[in-house]
């Protein structure tokens, strides 16, 4: 049971909660703002949009339901976190939940792994509570806002760019209800410039968990013929083939909820005795990032943060595989044009730190507007005024 949430009896046909009581409660004191996050993007995004919007509204109250991946990034922000007790939460209990908090908006992130955020859009729907939802990144545009095949929309969607939305809008999403908010997570690091540095030998590689199976079983491994662990097992041997790279340590920086033992066993199997290779996601991504000669990856936030901020960046998910994982980011970033260029170009690209020439395919730099905090806090704001 959720401390300080009200369980309340299981919905049948025909029965009504209190709705008409809670929407007085909500109207009888001030703005009260639910937000609920699943997954650490969506609260990334979140927090600094909720931060400025109780700058601007002191009086207003916030109350914040997390997931186990996202609570403690919302409690390190200062906010009082209530996390929920499982991995999801069903049709039932998050219309009970709502009803008992009787919020009057409902923010909420973009899992697209998990069904309780929608569940909760699909109860604020049902008792006429407005509410606000952030993209935190360019892939899966409809199906973050399905259960099934069932499209369930929030009022206001925030988007970062106009790719984003045209994307979804070709994915069946009402432009209406799409808003460009920017992107706050980024939007530091398109300021930040890193200092280029020849001196620098570390070849950083940011992992991706893109064969999670939704709950990063290590037994179960998606897209078996290209993922995280193929494109790492690819790289070692780039460093097997290639002495001279041999003189760069490798550093392994996991994303924040992948396991370690996948990883691990690829490095035992296929990495040179002679390679330095770390594992550690320790440090700060600029620190990182200031520590490297080059930073390779797949597709990943983390991967176009570097790219902003300066950094030599490679992906290396290369062109003719762009449909295995519909992830638009990659349209931002350097690539590898061919698998069959593969250790050419990483070789190559780890000595110039330049992907330039008929072995790479060029990003288009990402236009994202500025004030991205404010957009978001404006966008719910406005809920209350529709």
């Amino acid at each position: 049971m959720l401390h300080g949430w009200r369980r309340e009896p299981p919905l049948r046909r025909g029965y009504i909660h209190n709705d008409s009581c809670a929407t007085a409660h909500r109207q009888s004191r001030s703005t009260l703002v639910l937000v609920v996050t699943g997954d650490p993007g969506g609260a990334r995004v979140l927090i600094p949009g909720i931060r400025e919007l109780k700058r601007r509204q002191p009086r207003w109250r916030f109350k914040v339901l997390a997931g186990p991946n996202s609570a403690p990034l919302w409690s390190a922000s200062g906010f009082r976190a209530q996390p929920w007790p499982a991995l999801r939460l069903g049709r039932v209990t998050c219309r009970n939940i709502l009803l008992d908090a009787a919020p009057n908006i409902l923010v909420t992130g973009t899992s697209f792994e998990n069904s309780t955020e929608s569940w909760f859009r699909q109860a604020a729907l049902e008792t006429s509570i407005p509410s606000f939802s952030a993209l935190d990144h360019w892939c899966n545009y409809r199906h973050r806002y399905e259960i099934g095949r069932k499209l369930i929309l929030p009022d206001v969607i925030g988007v970062m760019d106009g790719l984003a939305t045209e994307k979804m809008v070709r994915a069946g999403i009402p432009r209406r209800k799409l808003a460009v908010i920017g992107h706050p997570v980024l939007e530091p690091f398109m300021k930040k410039r890193r200092r280029a540095s020849l001196a620098k030998k570390q070849v950083l590689f940011l992992s991706e968990p893109i064969s999670w199976d939704g709950k990063l079983n290590p037994k179960v491994v998606r897209y078996r013929r290209h993922n995280e662990l193929t494109i790492l097992k690819n790289l070692l041997m780039v460093f097997a083939r290639c002495s001279e790279l041999r003189r760069h340590p490798l550093r392994i920086r996991p994303h924040p909820l992948e396991p370690l033992l996948r990883l691990k066993k690829i490095l035992r199997e296929h990495a040179p005795r002679d390679l330095r290779v770390t594992i550690d996601r320790g440090r700060s991504l600029e620190k990182d990032f200031a520590c490297s000669r080059v930073v390779l990856g797949i597709t990943s936030i983390a991967l176009l943060q570097a790219l902003l901020m300066g950094a030599s960046v490679l992906s290396l998910q290369t062109e003719h595989t762009h449909g295995t994982i519909p992830d638009d980011i990659l349209c931002f970033l350097p690539r590898i044009r061919s698998k069959g260029c593969f250790i050419e170009a990483v070789s190559k690209f780890v000595r110039t730190r330049r992907a330039i020439g008929r072995s790479f395919s060029q990003g288009e730099k990402p236009r994202l507007p500025a004030n991205s905090s404010a957009r978001i806090a404006r966008q719910i704001e406005q809920l209350t005024h529709d």
